[in-house]
């Protein structure tokens, strides 16, 4: 049997792999690439991100609960099929016009093979091995990238193309006969009902992140100036380290969700998980900003004004921390639809926001207008569950990170006194921090109360 609890730390061990693999694949694309081609094939990998968001339809999350209940899937993956074979053929007429975005029109199917696959990793608990997936794919893509580097933004998409194509492969291979196995009997549009309810959901939430990130980066592209989008780019990367806290721990929270059938005991395990996340990662966003400057100065001497960027952006990661804990557990109870008009209406802030202020004030516009999605996602969702203790969380990230940013490498002292003073204001518990700490020495992780 499968420990899921030790899983959970092997996902996260390998996910904080792969985000060191991305910092040296940026480093890469920043000092082997020129901007304005980096730039270029930054916004086509984006826009090809927006398509898999539109084709997978919820794909990892929202497939989990249904192999793990138990519910026939078969015309749920035909659905999936048909669609992605849809915007596969569009893609390739696009590519006539645009040669750029061939490769990544060639692949689109075997993001659909990988996302399917994963699911049913993640469904038998095996996260660790979904990330380690993750993590290969990362590193052909950082090899292919150095060899391709004279190739300028086509040499970005197929690295990136070719990276993706090789670790669905190692995904899909082990599990291939149970993957084709669920995929026979007749196809019933009735089957797919409640799955498209749920994806449709999680095709808005699960991928905010992903979705903002690459609105912005088209955003940025309107006034034709590309080292724009490669700034932007290498400030979301840097601050993105911050998602593997809120990312990993919504792979245990999903698939104890769909399992737990007593409320209060599911409930102990979304508030503890809910603290830890915040707490672990605003952590991470101080150590982050105080080192910043340093960061930017040995690995991107090029890009040493973006400090700034990544300060804003890494305050949006915090709340993404905590609203992410949120919509895992509803995805795991199938109520994903919950938080449909909480990540609406955070989505319509960033994207006015960001339209109405970036002619006049550029990259900055856009990551205050990116982090003021995340938090008004996060008040709204924590309003539905009435935390009131995360609104307060909230407000006490937005003091702390810019006071650490403005007073340097001082802001270690707080960093120092964060753990007194989180247990002070209970933002955690000394019971969380057990429980935290024996994740980490012994592979035991999120007990109930």
């Amino acid at each position: 049997m499968v420990d899921s609890k030790k899983e959970t730390i092997h996902a996260f061990l390998y996910t904080a792999l792969s985000k060191i693999v991305t910092y040296v694949l940026v480093f890469v694309f920043a000092n082997y690439y020129i901007s304005e081609e980096y730039g270029l094939g930054n916004l086509a990998f984006n826009i090809r991100n927006i398509v898999i968001i539109a084709t997978s339809i919820g794909l990892v999350d929202g497939l989990v609960p249904f192999i793990v209940m138990k519910k026939k899937i078969n015309s749920i993956l035909k659905s999936l099929v048909f669609i992605n074979l849809l915007f596969t053929i569009i893609g390739l007429i696009a590519s006539i016009k645009y040669p750029i975005f061939l490769p990544f029109a060639l692949t689109l199917p075997f993001s659909l093979l990988s996302s399917i696959s994963l699911a049913f990793w993640r469904a038998k608990s095996r996260y660790g091995f979904a990330n380690f997936a993750g993590l290969f794919g990362v590193i052909l893509i950082l090899i292919f990238a150095f060899f391709f580097s004279s190739l300028g933004s086509l040499g970005l998409t197929l690295s990136y193309s070719l990276g993706y194509l090789l670790a669905s492969i190692l995904v899909f291979y082990p599990i291939r006969k149970e993957l084709f196995n669920s995929l026979k009997g007749k196809f019933k549009f009735e089957d797919t009902k409640d799955y498209l309810k749920q994806g449709l959901a999680i095709t808005f939430i699960s991928n905010l992140f992903l979705l903002i990130s690459s609105i912005d980066s088209a955003i940025l592209g309107i006034p034709g100036d590309f080292r724009l989008i490669a700034e932007f780019a290498i400030a979301s990367a840097i601050s993105g380290i911050i998602s593997m806290i809120p990312l990993t721990l919504a792979l245990f929270m999903i698939t104890r969700a769909s399992q737990i059938k007593n409320k209060q005991k599911s409930l102990d395990i979304f508030h503890r998980i809910t603290r830890i996340s915040f707490f672990t990662s605003i952590s991470a966003a101080i150590l982050l900003v105080i080192f910043t400057p340093l960061i930017l100065k040995l690995f991107f001497p090029l890009y040493e004004n973006i400090g700034v960027y990544i300060l804003t952006l890494s305050l949006g990661m915090v709340f993404f921390s905590s609203y992410y804990i949120i919509y895992s557990y509803y995805i795991g109870k199938i109520q994903s639809q919950r938080a449909v008009l909480p990540v609406l209406v955070g989505l319509i802030i960033n994207i006015a926001l960001s339209l109405i202020f970036v002619s006049q004030y550029g990259i900055i516009a856009i990551c205050i207008a990116n982090a003021l999605a995340h938090l008004v996602t996060l008040l709204l969702m924590a309003k539905n569950e009435k935390m009131k203790r995360v609104v307060f969380m909230s407000s006490f990230s937005i003091i702390l990170i810019p006071l650490v940013y403005f007073i340097g490498y001082w802001g270690i002292l707080i960093f120092l006194v964060l753990m007194p003073l989180s247990i002070l204001f209970k933002i955690i518990t000394l019971e969380d921090i057990r429980v935290l700490k024996e994740a980490i020495l012994n592979q035991n992780i999120i007990k109930s109360k």
